[in-house]
C-alpha cells in the first residue's frame, strides 16, 4: 500500500469479537476493512492522525459515554449512527428545524430533540459533543461545549478563517 500524505483518516467502528475496531480510512477508499453498510456513505465523527494505528476497545467502555449531536442533517445523522455504533449513547441532538431534529431523532431512538442547543447542552451535561453544523457556526457551539467541558468531534474546519480559529 502507498505511504499516505499527512490527511485526516475517518474511523469506522466494526464488530469484531465482541470489541470495536476501528479501520482506517482515506479519501472515500478503504485501507483497512469493509465498512458498515449504512455509516460508509455518511461521514464519521471518529478521526484521528494518518501517524496513528488502529484502536481497539471494548463496547463497555463506550456505552458510559453520554453523547449530544448538533445538526440534523446527513452529517448529523452520520455522527449519530456512528456514535450508536460504537456503544455511545447519544442522549440529545439540536438543530434549527423542529420538525427536522424530531423526525430524525425518533428514527434514530433520540430522546431529545431541540432547537435550542445551548440550553439543552446545559440540561443534558452530555461528555460529547458532536457538531456537524455549518463551518460559520462552529467556533460558537465549540466555545460553549469546552465551557461545559465536553470532549468534541467535528468533521469539518473549526471556523471559516485561520484567524477566527
Amino acid at each position: 500500500m502507498p505511504r499516505l500524505a499527512p490527511q485526516t483518516i475517518t474511523f469506522l467502528p466494526l464488530k469484531s469479537n465482541g470489541m470495536e475496531t476501528l479501520r482506517g480510512w482515506w479519501c472515500g477508499r478503504e485501507t483497512s476493512a469493509e465498512p458498515l453498510p449504512r455509516i460508509a456513505k455518511i461521514a464519521s465523527p471518529l478521526t484521528l492522525s494518518p501517524r496513528a494505528a488502529p484502536l481497539e476497545r471494548s463496547r463497555e467502555a463506550c456505552m458510559a459515554l453520554k453523547a449530544m449531536v448538533l445538526g440534523a442533517g446527513s452529517a448529523g445523522e452520520g455522527h449519530s449512527l456512528a456514535l450508536q455504533q460504537a456503544g455511545v449513547e447519544v442522549v440529545a441532538m439540536a438543530s434549527r428545524t423542529a420538525a427536522v431534529v424530531r423526525k430524525v431523532a425518533d428514527d434514530l431512538g433520540i430522546r431529545i430533540a431541540s432547537t435550542d442547543w445551548r440550553r439543552t447542552l446545559a440540561e443534558v451535561k452530555p461528555d460529547v459533543v458532536a457538531i456537524a453544523t455549518p463551518g460559520d457556526t462552529h467556533v460558537e457551539m465549540v466555545e460553549a461545549a469546552l465551557a461545559q467541558r465536553c470532549h468534541i468531534l467535528i468533521d469539518k474546519p473549526l471556523a471559516p478563517t485561520a484567524a477566527e480559529a
